[in-house]
């Protein structure tokens, strides 16, 4: 599995069990909507250090949690 598609998978699992909707993890990541969407949708690329951290941060995840292969 790519890192985008582990990335993507893990994260969408982490927000349903949250039940957190894409402003609540806008505001938490401070990332915008429209990427949140992106990346809950499998389509992003190029994710950036700091978006993965604002991920993990709204998520209350560790980065590895996120991208740790099934």
């Amino acid at each position: 599995m790519s890192v985008y598609r582990t990335l993507y998978v893990r994260t969408l699992a982490a927000v349903q069990q949250r039940k957190l909707a894409v402003r609540d993890i806008a505001c938490a990541s401070a990332l915008p909507e429209a990427r949140i969407v992106s990346i809950l949708e499998g389509e992003a690329r190029d994710i950036t250090l700091t978006e993965l951290a604002g991920l993990c941060t709204a998520l209350g995840m560790p980065p590895a949690a996120l991208l740790r292969s099934a």
